[in-house]
């Protein structure tokens, strides 16, 4: 699937080598510069990030502020065409700037709480500023684990793993990649998934919940409640 949007990236708060204020300051700057045809928006976690520091608060000021938590004040702005500017998104809030930046634009300043590099990867992302993209390659699996991966993707990724046997037929294959002695890092797992299949992150945290209760020898059960 394409996505149907432009997309950029700007560091996050894992890199200490920038000032988040002048990287706050420059996300602003793209965000009134881009075109659009919708409106220009500001997606946060919550709307209380804002406070978070002055620039941020003066800065956002002028702006639609959304959060997950918040829809009311969606309105008009799940039409197509927004500039939005993503800021420290869970994937839960990530997922929410990419619908309303549908037919526009997104840009993305990665926070504390979940990995984007699977988004820079997906989207091929452009940076805007002066950075390495990510190198931690979500691609980088070998190839048993990703027949398995490409497997379980292929038999339902698009209904998140819970279409009929879906569970089944992932518990099943991740079992048997596991018994191979196969047993790729989890993050790597969900971020080879976020790339190569399921376009939710629902769906692929449920993968990789799925394979770390394998590796603890946790059992699962179908919606009968039948082992698998």
């Amino acid at each position: 699937m394409t996505d149907r949007y432009k997309s950029y990236w700007l560091p996050g708060l894992d890199n200490d080598d920038v000032d988040p204020d002048e990287v706050l300051h420059s996300a602003f700057v793209w965000l009134e510069t881009e075109p659009y045809s919708g409106e220009r928006l500001v997606v946060m976690n919550t709307l209380g990030m804002t406070e978070n520091r002055p620039f941020l608060a003066e800065a956002s000021a002028s702006y639609t502020v959304i959060s997950p938590k918040a829809r009311r004040r969606i309105g008009t702005a799940s039409g197509p065409g927004n500039a939005v500017l993503a800021i420290w998104p869970a994937h839960e809030t990530l997922e929410l700037a990419e619908v309303l930046a549908r037919d526009g634009s997104l840009c993305v300043i990665p926070g504390s709480l979940d990995d984007m590099s699977p988004w820079i990867h997906r989207t091929s992302a452009h940076a805007l500023w002066d950075i390495d993209s990510p190198d931690d390659d979500p691609l980088r699996l070998d190839e048993p684990v990703r027949s398995a991966l490409d497997s379980i993707v292929a038999f339902d990724g698009h209904n998140n793993f819970l279409g009929a046997g879906g569970k089944e037929h992932a518990v099943r294959k991740l079992r048997a990649m596991i018994a191979d002695g196969h047993r790729p890092d989890p993050s790597t797992l969900e971020n080879y998934v976020l790339v190569h299949g399921t376009r939710s992150f629902r769906g692929a945290r449920r993968l990789r919940e799925w394979y770390e209760g394998l590796l603890q020898g946790r059992r699962f059960y179908d919606y009968a409640r039948r082992p698998i």
